[in-house]
């Protein structure tokens, strides 16, 4: 076999990919028996996937020949099932990554290569490369290159959540951290491509939250495999993670815009996160939501406008630069309505299914916050709506006493319905169709709200903006099936 090993190693290309399909075949036919010529191999594989673009070139445009990526791939395939304990070390990092890449992803037999790798490799070596060819696309994004970092991040994604998948639960409680260290870090590519963009757009967006996808897909996959001890580890992690330097918004005011924007990105993510657990699971991770309250909260509302502009002063006025500066005050405004829209998202969804009580802290805290954003022009209507609706029906139902229930029930009700006076069509139409909602989802238990909610229906019946009107009239009609009483017929004598 040595000799057929010295033939692989040859400078000679077509010649080393020869010995390459031979070292395959022994391989397949004696398995461990070639235990003696695999660090060699390895050796020979990380530098044929990685050649010069001219030696490359050279190669594939003979078509006698099997490419030489093809050949390492069957090479290392046959290597998986024969002696996958020896994928490790650098070699095994350059030919991981090397296979990510566009000229080797795109053939047919790679991704099953990859996943080979995740299900057999040892994972103290298989997750240092992991991480080791994150590294390198974070660089690129600084680069020329981000789209490559981008796409590429995608695959390694993939890649990192089918490890989680096939890996036994032991494995994963043993290495939950780095995984989890890893997934978060891959959500910081929004930002290091976002540096160098000038202007935040639809499609901008649309691209870099690929990789923020995957890396919350990877999360929920993760902390599906966990025992709610061993969440709670990687739970403080994100965390932690999560507050870089500040442990809130107003923390981060003062210093650069980009510290602002990294506790913004960060923030956004750990709420996604949640968010997809509690639609999975519910009332499993409620409680790690309901530390994180005071923080969504103060996320909803965002920032104040003047506070806006001062950073966006200070970040261009604070030191020289050989460049053009970036105006990031499109991206700080995207970033503020995702923030935002992530925010309701969460609480819609935990005050649908915590069974903890809503104490008048919360209670307050939240009311205000809600009301505050009906007035925000970034926020989601739809969403507003909902969430108004679930935060009144939990605070009422989940009362110590049927009293209290009824009381923040009124409070709600009223502080929504205060905000009609305006001549904001646009507003007066949320607030009608936020008081539809509450009553909807609280069926008659509405009804000792009903006279606040005629006088309010008794300005709107006949408001000069049609579609204000229309849902006023349909507020009316479902008042009028709870209570059995002709309430638009009385609001018009």
């Amino acid at each position: 076999m040595k000799p057929v090993l010295e033939i692989a190693q040859s400078d000679d290309v077509e010649l080393s990919c020869s010995g390459i399909l031979c070292i395959q075949s022994f391989l397949v036919t004696l398995q461990a028996k070639c235990v003696p010529i695999v660090p060699g191999t390895l050796a020979v594989l990380a530098k044929r996937m990685s050649p010069n673009v001219e030696e490359l070139d050279e190669l594939l445009n003979k078509r006698e020949r099997k490419s030489v990526h093809e050949a390492c791939l069957l090479t290392i395939d046959s290597m998986l099932y024969s002696v996958p304990q020896f994928f490790s070390g650098n070699n095994f990092e350059t030919i991981f990554q090397s296979m990510l890449e566009d000229r080797v992803y795109s053939l047919p037999t790679t991704t099953q290569v990859l996943e080979g790798f995740a299900q057999k490799c040892d994972p103290r070596f298989f997750l240092p490369a992991v991480s080791s060819a994150m590294g390198s696309y974070f660089r690129e994004a600084r680069g020329t290159t981000a789209e490559s970092a981008v796409v590429q991040m995608e695959r390694l994604l993939n890649c990192l959540n089918y490890f989680i998948e096939v890996a036994d639960k032991p494995n994963i409680r043993k290495h939950r951290l780095d995984v989890a260290l890893m997934i978060f870090r891959s959500a910081e590519l929004r930002r290091r491509i976002r540096l160098k963009t000038e202007t935040s757009t639809e499609s901008f967006e649309a691209f870099v939250s690929r990789t923020e996808i995957l890396a919350i897909t990877c999360f929920v996959s993760l902390a599906m495999k966990l025992r709610e001890v061993d969440f709670r580890d990687v739970f403080d992690k994100l965390l932690q993670w999560s507050e870089g330097s500040g442990r809130t918004l107003k923390d981060e005011v003062g210093k650069e815009l980009s510290s602002t924007q990294k506790y913004l990105d960060r923030s956004i993510v750990l709420q996604k996160c949640l968010c997809e657990l509690l639609e999975k699971v519910q009332v499993l991770f409620a409680p790690f939501v309901t530390a994180l309250l005071d923080r969504t909260l103060e996320l909803l509302v965002g920032l104040p406008e003047d506070q806006l502009v001062k950073l966006n002063t200070d970040s261009q006025s604070s030191r020289k630069r050989k460049r053009k500066p970036v105006d990031k005050s499109s991206h700080l405004a995207t970033q503020l309505k995702t923030a935002s829209d992530s925010s309701l998202r969460m609480l819609g969804l935990y005050f649908t299914f915590t069974e903890e009580t809503v104490s008048d802290r919360v209670f307050d805290k939240t009311l205000e916050a809600l009301v505050e954003v009906l007035e925000l022009p970034r926020v989601n209507g739809e969403v507003v709506k909902n969430t108004i609706a679930s935060f009144a029906a939990r605070a009422f139902k989940n009362a110590k006493e049927e009293s209290e229930g009824s009381r923040r029930l009124s409070t709600v009700n009223r502080l929504v319905i205060l905000k009609v006076r305006t001549n904001n069509s646009s507003l007066r139409l949320l607030v009608t169709e936020c008081i539809l909602a509450i009553a909807q989802r609280l069926g008659e238990a509405y009804l000792p709200c009903l006279p606040e909610a005629m006088s309010f229906l008794a300005d709107l019946i006949d408001d000069e903006d049609l579609e204000v009107e229309a849902k006023a009239k349909e507020l009316g009609q479902l008042l009028e099936e709870l209570s059995g009483e002709p309430i638009l017929a009385q609001l018009k004598e």
